[in-house]
Order: C-alpha cells, then structure tokens, then sequence
C-alpha cells in the first residue's frame, strides 16, 4: 500500500511538473521572465528545443515557403509594372497570376495548419495568429487592387501601393513559417 502511495503520488509530481512545463511556467519568477509573455515563451521553446517535427511537416512547411516566396516575387513584378509604363493588358495578366497564386499559398497553408498536432498549434499560436492576420491583409489589399483594376481608368499609383502592402504582408507571412522551420 505505501509503495502504491508512493507511485501515485510520484506520478502526480510528474504529471504535474510536465503540465507546468507545457504551460510555460517556471519554478523562478513565478512562471514569467522579465519582458516576456508566456505564449513567446513557449515559443522560443516549444518545437526549437527539440519537440518533433515530421518529414511530411517539414515538407509542407518547405512548399508554403515557395508559395510565400513566388507571390513575393509577383507582387514586386506588379509593382515595377505599375511604377512605370504600365500597360492594363499586362497589369491584368499579372493580376490574374497574383490570384491564382495567392489561391495556392491559402491552399498550401491549410494544408499545413491541418496536419499540426494540437500541441504543435498550442506552441505556435502567436505565429499563426500572425499568419492569419498577415493573411487577411494579402487577401484585402489584393481586393483593393483588383477594385482597382475594375474601374474605368485604373490608377497605376494605387495598383503599385497595393503591390508594394502586399508584398511586405507576404513578406511577414513568409517569416514566420521560416521561424517554424525546424530543419
């Protein structure tokens, strides 16, 4: 019985120093260090430290990676266009390789969000939630531009700001899968 007593109570110890861990609580400081919230604690801690990362994972982080880095190169494309000689036949073919590559990069990364495991989306959720905010941004400037495009003379100024904020949104889209990246 006191043998039991002890092997119950060594596993609740255990238990309970695991859960802490995964919280980001540490014994000193009260869990906190100067400066720092627990979810970028656990962060710069969490798959960086050693917790695994498929090959299938790493594969899909690598495709989300191409697709960040072609809509980059299309938006500054779009952006030197509209900066100078702009043509609307040529402004409208680019726009609609930004769309469909911009489709490609939302495809590719719920892909990705799928086949995170539940701590794995605990650890990042700063990151995604970056992610999806910097989303969202691609996708409304795209809007924009493409409203842009629709009117009777589209203004190239407008089409290159448009660019030029989506290509710093994709830029830090981009940024953190490579901070996900574990190699």
């Amino acid at each position: 019985m006191k043998n039991r007593t002890k092997t119950i109570l060594s596993g609740l110890i255990i238990s309970g120093f695991l859960v802490a861990g995964s919280l980001g609580v540490v014994a000193q400081g009260g869990g906190q260090s100067k400066g720092k919230r627990p979810a970028q604690q656990q962060q710069k801690g969490g798959m960086e430290k050693g917790r695994t990362v498929t090959k299938q994972q790493r594969d899909q982080l690598q495709t989300c990676t191409t697709a960040a880095d072609r809509l980059r190169d299309q938006t500054r494309e779009m952006a030197k266009l509209a900066g100078g000689g702009f043509r609307m036949e040529d402004g409208l073919k680019l726009r609609d390789q930004l769309r469909d590559q911009l489709r490609t990069m939302d495809r590719e990364h719920e892909r990705l969000m799928q086949g995170l495991s539940q701590e794995q989306k605990m650890i990042w959720r700063e990151r995604i939630r970056t992610m999806d905010q910097e989303r969202t941004r691609v996708q409304d400037r795209f809007r924009e531009m493409n409203q842009e495009f629709g009117k009777p003379n589209p203004d190239p100024a407008m089409i290159r700001k448009q660019a030029q904020e989506m290509e710093r949104a994709v830029n830090e889209w981009r940024k953190q899968y490579r901070e996900m990246n574990l190699g």
